[in-house]
């Protein structure tokens, strides 16, 4: 796998601009209906199509976005975050390492004025993106959602936003309630790099059959053990390393070529790694059904390399109706 992983890292554009990826655009009525769920799967359908995107603050309740303040009682938050990762070494708190954690609950206490702890629905990696994070936590402070949205972004770095805030039920989890995540990992299929997208997207020039890549990313889909295509930290780990992907489909808009995969959840370098097999896939390396034998085999070796971080962008998190 040396020499594979290492051609497959060439040409690679240095990953920071801020806020949302470029080119990430509302969907229109034909792409919102690609990624439908799978039958008998809760929640809306999870963002798809060259443009997909998270839903926007104006989707929460118009009473959770009020100003002003509130009797003092503890209550449960849900925040919208959107970042650009390549500064930050992944979402969870790190000794002596910038994280997004860390920011965020910086800027948190400074604006509740009480110490905060943030549970993420999603972990994000060292340098990996995010339009459709949530987080929630437990609150005493008087400000109203709105009020913590604008107090909060006031102490954020610009790499780091909250989109929306909202009170929610207290059985609320960001982690635990959550019904599925989406992930988009994003190839720049031209000749040149492209220097507005290094930071969002893997520069990769070789020459792909995206329609084996295709019946290949199908394979993926459905419950299966998912340990060749994690690290060996996630494979020794205590837990379960069998996952439900809903849907994995490849889409292209010019010179990008879109991976959408749709899990209930994910472990650690799962979808780089998935990227990284569907592109030996698509070198003719590997052919697609052998996609079946890797996942059988739980073996690392036998799978493509980790892609870089940069490409990849948690695009959604979908809740039950009742607890959003």
């Amino acid at each position: 796998m040396g020499s594979r992983s290492a051609s497959l890292s060439a040409g690679m554009g240095a990953p920071p601009t801020v806020g949302r990826p470029p080119g990430v655009q509302e969907r229109s009525a034909a792409e919102r209906g690609d990624l439908d769920l799978a039958p008998g799967v809760q929640g809306r359908s999870p963002a798809g199509g060259a443009g997909g995107c998270p839903p926007r603050a104006s989707s929460i309740p118009s009473q959770d976005r009020g100003v002003g303040t509130r009797n003092s009682s503890e209550r449960t938050l849900r925040l919208a975050l959107e970042y650009d990762g390549t500064a930050y070494r992944g979402f969870g708190i790190q000794p002596a390492a910038p994280t997004i954690q860390g920011v965020l609950e910086g800027a948190l206490t400074a604006a509740l004025g009480h110490p905060a702890r943030v549970v993420a629905g999603g972990r994000t990696d060292s340098g990996v993106h995010a339009v459709g994070q949530v987080v929630s936590l437990r609150t005493t402070a008087r400000l109203d959602a709105e009020a913590v949205r604008r107090a909060t972004n006031a102490r954020l770095p610009a790499d780091v936003r909250v989109r929306a805030v909202a009170e929610v039920p207290d059985k609320f989890d960001a982690r635990r309630s959550a019904l599925w995540r989406a992930y988009r990992y994003t190839l720049w299929r031209d000749a040149a790099p492209n220097i507005w997208w290094q930071r969002y997207s893997y520069h990769y020039a070789w020459p792909l059959d995206l329609a084996a890549m295709r019946r290949a990313s199908r394979r993926l889909e459905g419950r299966h053990d998912f340990a060749a295509l994690v690290t060996h930290q996630a494979q020794n780990a205590p837990g379960s390393t069998v996952r439900r992907v809903i849907t994995a489909r490849w889409r292209t808009d010019g010179a990008f070529w879109h991976f959408d995969v749709v899990a209930d959840a994910f472990l650690r370098h799962m979808v780089r790694t998935m990227v990284g097999t569907l592109l030996l896939v698509g070198r003719g390396d590997l052919a697609p059904r052998d996609v079946d034998a890797v996942l059988r085999g739980r073996d690392r070796r036998r799978a493509g390399p980790t892609v870089p971080a940069a490409g990849l962008t948690l695009m959604e998190i979908a809740y039950p109706s009742n607890d959003a």
